[in-house]
């Protein structure tokens, strides 16, 4: 199975569904080469296979980069299912008849 990644600079697709997988996606697979940032995957390898281990500053600053980047995605998903509650109340709404 493949997974498509949104690239930097990809036009956001249409589907409100795959703008946010997309946006998901770009957070964890992105690299420093393609995006200038590096992506969770590649922070996470970093942390595991680095050089430096626990209790040093490049640990702790890996391990702040990772945290950062979890929490964009957390305000990402949390923030996809506030805007979008209320057009799925809507819809349930409209395919409901009274009785």
């Amino acid at each position: 199975m493949t997974i498509a990644v949104q690239k930097c600079g990809d036009p956001e697709p249409d589907d409100i569904c795959e703008r946010i997988r997309g946006q998901i996606r770009k957070l964890v697979f992105q690299t420093k080469d393609e995006c200038g940032e590096r992506g969770l995957r590649e922070r996470i390898i970093g942390q595991i296979y680095g050089r430096h281990g626990p209790e040093t500053s490049e640990w702790d600053g890996r391990d702040i980069a990772i945290n950062q980047l979890k929490n964009r995605i957390t305000k990402l998903i949390k923030d996809f299912i506030n805007n979008n509650e209320g057009a799925q109340e809507s819809d349930e709404r409209s395919t409901t008849t009274p009785a």
